[in-house]
């Protein structure tokens, strides 16, 4: 019955039983949540959980909806694209535009805040999280539920199994560090790396919609080989 109400306890943010393992605090994501809310850190922490993954959510369904708006007008081409060609196409700006969220929250907390630097008086790294570095997660958590939603509304369209196999592993990973606020620096070295996505999407619009029309930019080699060597350049800086 121990092990149950253990098991129960690791997988339920902010759910505990008489008698259970308690996790080790995260530091100083605990201690701000104390000062913040006192005896209701707890119901703190359920609200920032769930608040950002319906954030990430929300964030995309809207990136959906504006693209889907200008695009017509800003890209004569679109309207020449094939139903299930658009869909993708809406899919790929609300992706793009997490990757821009994600990585520059990563980018901050790497390299500019001092969560995670051996300087920092707050322990062993691995235990280490904050406000933000939780809402992160959680934002990008929000991400793939979208994203996921969209693989299976359109399957497979956006995507075979082995996608929805990789967004459920994210997920788990994601949930797991914001329950127990620990390995955040691993998981954020992942996010760095989605700086990347912003170019493997632009080479996708630009073969959908430039080449069908013979379009200039597909005849320009240097335009090309440029993204592809700020792409390399990105995945490699970030890794």
């Amino acid at each position: 019955m121990s092990s149950q109400a253990d098991f129960i306890t690791m997988m339920i943010p902010g759910f505990t039983t008489p008698g259970s393992t308690t996790l080790r605090r995260a530091v100083p994501f605990h201690d701000n949540m104390d000062m913040l809310f006192g005896e209701w850190s707890g119901g703190g922490e359920i609200a920032l959980w769930f608040g950002s993954v319906l954030s990430g959510i929300m964030f995309c369904k809207l990136m959906y909806d504006f693209s889907k708006d200008i695009s017509p007008n800003t890209f004569p081409g679109y309207n020449k694209l094939t139903r299930t060609q658009k869909v993708e196409w809406n899919n790929r700006a609300f992706s793009t535009a997490h990757a821009f969220v994600s990585s520059a929250i990563a980018f901050y907390l790497l390299y500019v805040s001092d969560i995670f630097r051996d300087s920092a008086p707050y322990g062993p790294v691995m235990f280490r999280s904050s406000i933000l570095s939780q809402f992160g997660l959680g934002f990008s958590c929000g991400y793939f539920i979208a994203d996921m939603g969209m693989i299976v509304a359109f399957y497979p369209t956006l995507g075979g199994y082995e996608f929805l196999l990789h967004h459920l592993v994210s997920m788990l990973a994601l949930i797991l560090a914001v329950h127990s606020g620990h390995a955040h620096l691993y998981l954020y070295i992942v996010l760095l790396s989605e700086c990347t996505t912003p170019f493997i999407n632009l080479r996708w619009y630009r073969l959908i919609i430039f080449v069908p029309f013979k379009h200039p930019l597909v005849l320009d080699s240097n335009f090309q080989f440029s993204n592809c060597v700020y792409q390399t350049f990105d995945f490699q800086i970030s890794k």
